[in-house]
């Protein structure tokens, strides 16, 4: 029989559908490969689909290095539909469409059968709106990939959206909307949408809520519209991005599989505006005044500009922002940071999109600032004027130099999650050039005059809008329509335009100049006896004792040093414990100021409290690390030398803000209590308020030379950085830092208490808010952490996370933000379960009695009835999870130190975990949730944060002269509950846990 033959008769014994996949694979047209850093390891394909689908396919090869063979797979699909397609009036649609689009398939038609096949496989799943594209993904355990590829392509082949489901989505977005008015960030550009024409869908408001979704229009016509919008849902404006250990090949057919019943479509053109149709005059010929939620003083200034898609390669706004950010010597930053008249200052873009951008300098004013905005706005347009005038010759050395660190953070690629992987590709495929897909869309790329100077000379004219957001304007007469965001619009003021009109050079504003910092020598150390698997100790004194691991995994040119400096300070007094947050504070302002150069070409420098004392976390380039952890220590121990009293006052009076715009946030009322109630040395934000009045600067001083007298020493050197130049780092570090030994009696870990048996409750009124939104959370303490209890937790929480979600959200509709979670409570674990809903949708009492219904109920007969093949497939994917590879060297720098930080040097943790789990019965979890939830043995804290019911005129009234506040309720609902009213007397003689360290057993 000749070739020719055997193919006809094999292709006469194929089934139809096989025949089908055959001729569709034929077509299926593969692009450009982009192009890829010598540092990225992965395989790269991009194809086009008969229906005019892109999709980018990602083969990660396994990690030579790591004794794990378990990796995570992701999916991302975006879609060329956003808010901008909303029919009026029905703004929102494209955002309620994303909700309503995951609730069942025709082929997997089981009401939250995908987030529970998700969950189960160790993975995640969501979805954001935009503009002019929804996107998408997914991330699961490998194995489960293909059955969950499939069912995210269904959703989009053949979603169900049931129309007895549109009540509970919308209830969804209401809450999620109803959630976000308590934030600035989300109210203020829904003023500035008012300059934009009404015909223009940028004028529109794109969230959704009630009166969009459900007051203006019936369910029967709101359903005809999301079914209109979903037909929009075609292929060939769809972009596609899948990573998976699987071959290109392998992943093709994959695609070519799921993804071809896709249907193509027409797609509509969209109407030509100019900038001068699309924004009123009003944007530049008047000022604005908005009132804030929060205690906050800010100067935005505003440009419209058009669209800059098609410039990504040059990237002006980026270069711009740049120029704007820095802090160091010549900029506007340091001026005004001088001057105290700003604490930030930064520059970015607004509403990006095919037609239009907007450029925003935001400068946060202190109240210096707010009285002399004549003389901020000044040396703004002096600044801008400096931008102009400098030489192309300047703008392109700059220019170059910005562009030399992106280069080599694209050569030197550190690898992203997969989830992340995919996101930021499928935006690549539909917006840049197929070679440029894995570009970075900050990073800058070619140097082009033209398009540089063209935005420059458009920010240097004077068609920019001011807005100030402060509460002290004398009156605000207009009110937003869907926030409420109350507003002033006066005539652009005359002495701003003579101000303008005048401006000149200021010799201290100058373009940044050539960075001292920059890395030049990028060898790879390579050395088998300094690459153990685990961090080594190399260094131990009476004072320091120091950890090392020369990377031979992912073989970059970084390294990351941590330093964490205990002192018996930290928690002798919660005096004490405010004193290190204020030094902390003073010390990360300072440090943004003089290392503003060594951030900009990639240096990173972290400084916070720790659990155990206060650390420095340092990273980028190995080269420079050394001398950037010498001037780091030196400026530690001296920075507080040149701290006056006004810059000081600046830091107390921008703490006060912070507290008071907390305090009103039902949130975080809710996270401080329940640390305050737990820990020993915990302050509520309420307290450090308070407190703040009695601290002076001197008092910081004294207890800066206190807390650095006497420590013990901690550092993490890990990376490309040998032993010999890790040593040398510690020996800088001996010399500069000079102190005395701690005390080897001293335990430096906070203490927790041991909540009592039964049922413990605190219920608060969230005082200062302006809305609604109430939190509810239950808290189970189970108890010091050990290898047993660690696994059982992380199991059982893989067994509710999805049913708890789906439970409390999408059944009950209690509020947008719901979840079930564990937590490492110094040492000691709990199991929490949360509800953010609004009071004036279901009370505070109605949602706790169905939280405890979840738990009491729903869960155990859950645990109870899971199948062998359920709970071993949850297993699995934990235990996956556990021992995937670590994709960064920074994921495995923190695992390390954070086994270091808590004293236990534990790390292996998860990998004894996985193998503990490998043995776990349905029995022994059901015994631990018995156990942790009822019985004898369980310790339940409840905290409620409950929100205001009167409306926002009475609410603004009542708090208008109110001392900061937090309101607290005590009535119990049932006569078991203990009822705190006290917190002090509430903790009087009751037990603390010994300090805890990680057990394996």
């Amino acid at each position: 029989m000749t070739i020719t033959k055997q193919v006809k008769e094999t292709k006469k014994a194929l089934t139809k559908p096989q025949r089908m996949f055959i001729n569709i694979m034929n077509q299926v047209e593969i692009l450009k490969s982009p192009v890829q850093s010598e540092g990225d390891k992965k395989q790269y394909r991009l194809i086009k689909l008969p229906n005019g689908l892109k999709a980018l396919l990602i083969h990660k090869p396994e990690n030579s290095s790591s004794e794990s063979n378990e990796s995570l797979a992701a999916a991302s699909l975006m879609v060329g539909v956003g808010s901008f397609d909303d029919p009026p009036p029905i703004w929102g649609l494209a955002h309620f469409l994303e909700h309503m689009l995951f609730l069942g398939s025709e082929k997997y038609p089981d009401d939250g059968e995908y987030n529970d096949f998700i969950t189960a496989n160790g993975g995640s799943s969501n979805a954001f709106t935009q503009t002019e594209d929804t996107t998408y993904y997914f991330e699961v355990n490998e194995k489960a990939f293909p059955e969950a590829l499939d069912r995210f392509a269904q959703q989009f082949i053949s979603s169900l959206l049931l129309r007895d489901s549109i009540n509970r989505e919308r209830e969804a977005v209401d809450s999620e909307f109803r959630m976000s008015a308590g934030y600035d960030s989300r109210r203020i550009p829904e003023v500035m949408k008012s300059f934009i024409n009404k015909n223009h869908p940028g004028s529109r408001f794109k969230s959704g809520n009630i009166e969009t979704l459900k007051n203006n229009i019936s369910d029967d016509d709101l359903y005809t519209a999301l079914r209109d919008l979903f037909s929009k849902y075609v292929a060939n404006v769809m972009y596609l991005s899948v990573q998976s250990k699987r071959s290109l090949d392998e992943l093709q057919n994959l695609v070519v599989e799921k993804f071809s019943d896709l249907k193509s479509g027409i797609v509509a053109s969209k109407t030509e505006m100019s900038l001068d149709e699309i924004f009123k005059p009003q944007f530049y010929t008047k000022m604005v005044f908005i009132k804030p939620i929060s205690k906050v003083n800010k100067l935005y200034m505003s440009w419209y500009l058009n669209s800059l898609d098609r410039h990504y390669k040059v990237n002006p706004l980026a270069y711009l922002k740049h120029i704007f950010n820095h802090e160091s010597e010549g900029s506007i930053a340091k001026l005004l940071f001088e001057k105290k008249f700003a604490t930030h200052v930064n520059f970015s873009s607004l509403f990006e999109n095919s037609m239009f951008s907007v450029a925003r300098l935001s400068v946060e004013l202190t109240d210096d600032g707010l009285e002399n905005v004549d003389l901020i706005l000044k040396d703004i347009f002096s600044y801008l004027l400096m931008i102009k005038e400098s030489s192309v010759k300047e703008h392109e050395r700059l220019y170059n130099e910005y562009k030399e660190k992106s280069m080599l953070k694209f050569k030197f690629h550190k690898e992203l999650s997969p989830r992340k992987n995919v996101t930021d590709s499928v935006n690549g495929i539909k917006y840049f050039e197929e070679t440029d897909i894995l570009k970075d869309e900050n990073s800058l790329n070619e140097f082009d005059e033209k398009v540089i100077f063209d935005v420059i000379n458009f920010l240097n004219k004077r068609k920019f809008n001011l807005t100030i957001v402060t509460n002290e304007h004398e009156s605000f007469n207009k009110k937003e329509k869907y926030f409420g965001v109350e507003f002033d619009e006066i005539d652009f003021p005359e002495k701003y335009q003579r101000l303008w009109d005048e401006r000149t050079l200021n010799p201290e504003f100058f373009l940044e100049k050539p960075n001292p910092y920059k890395a030049t020598n990028f060898e790879i150390y390579e050395n088998v006896e300094e690459s153990p698997k685990y961090p080594v100790k190399i260094y131990e004194s009476d004072i320091y004792e120091v950890w090392h691991k020369l990377d031979n995994i992912y073989k970059l040119p970084y390294g990351i040093v941590c330093i964490n400096m205990i002192s018996s300070e930290r928690l002798s007094s919660l005096r004490n414990n405010l004193l290190l947050i204020l030094f902390d504070e003073l010390a990360t302002d300072h440090f943004s100021k003089k290392f503003s150069q060594a951030r900009n070409v990639g240096y990173q420098i972290y400084l916070n409290v720790s659990e155990t004392g206060y650390y420095v976390e340092l990273s980028g380039f190995n080269e420079k690390l050394p001398l950037i952890v010498q001037q780091a220590i030196n400026e530690l121990i001296t920075f507080m030398d040149s701290t006056d009293e006004s810059t000081f006052q600046l830091k107390i009076s921008e703490l006060k803000k912070i507290y008071l715009n907390n305090i009103s946030r039902p949130s975080s009322i809710s996270r401080d209590y329940v640390s305050k109630i737990t820990k020993e040395t915990s302050l509520l934000r309420l307290e450090k308020y308070h407190m703040l009045e009695s601290i002076s600067l001197d008092d910081v001083k004294k207890f800066f030379q206190l807390y650095f007298h006497q420590l013990k020493v901690q550092v993490l050197i890990q990376g490309n950085v040998t032993k010999m130049k890790a040593l040398e780092i510690v020996e800088t570090m001996e010399n500069k830092l000079t102190c005395v030994p701690l005390d080897n009696n001293y335990e430096p870990k906070p203490r927790v208490i041991q909540l009592p048996g039964g049922s413990s409750a605190m219920r608060l009124i969230a005082s200062m808010s302006e809305d609604d939104n109430s939190v509810s959370k239950i808290y189970y303490q189970i108890g010091p952490i050990t290898i047993q209890r660690n696994s059982l937790l992380k199991l059982l929480r893989g067994v509710l996370k999805s049913h708890a979600f789906e439970y409390l959200r999408t059944k009950e509709q209690l509020g947008y933000n719901v979840g079930l979670q564990s937590d490492d409570n110094e040492g000691v674990l709990s199991l929490e379960v949360n509800v953010y809903s609004q009071e004036n949708k279901h009370n505070f009492t109605e949602v706790l009695e169905k939280m405890n219904f979840f738990i009491d109920n729903i869960a155990a007969k859950l645990i109870k009835e899971l199948s062998d093949d359920d709970f071993n497939t949850i297993k699995t994917g934990i235990i996956r999870s556990l021992i995937a590879p670590k994709e960064r060297l920074s994921q495995e720098v923190s695992e390390n130190w954070n086994a270091i930080l808590k004293l236990n040097y534990f790390f292996d943790r998860d990998q004894i975990c996985a193998e503990f789990i490998k043995n776990v019965s349905k029995e022994e979890l059901q015994e631990f949730f018995n156990s942790i939830t009822g019985g004898v043995n369980m310790r339940k804290l409840i905290v409620q944060v409950i929100g205001n019911t009167e409306s926002k005129e009475v609410i603004k009234e009542k708090i208008k002269n109110l001392e900061p506040t937090v309101g607290i309720k005590t009535e119990g609902l049932t006569d078991t509950e203990r009822i705190i009213t006290n917190i002090s007397e509430f903790q009087r003689g009751v037990p603390f846990y010994p300090s805890v360290y990680f057990k394996n057993e």
